[in-house]
């Protein structure tokens, strides 16, 4: 499953809360958080 599918399904409520999905869920949010940033830096 791609981190994309995954936060998908997570943020809708369709995973397990899971420490380690807790985890994925959060380093998957920074990225997509820095890719925004980066983006309007250019």
């Amino acid at each position: 499953m791609t981190s994309e599918m995954f936060y998908d399904q997570f943020e809708r409520g369709v995973l397990e809360d899971s420490k380690d999905f807790i985890l994925w869920s959060g380093i998957h949010k920074m990225q997509l958080e820095s890719r925004k940033k980066l983006k309007e830096l250019s």
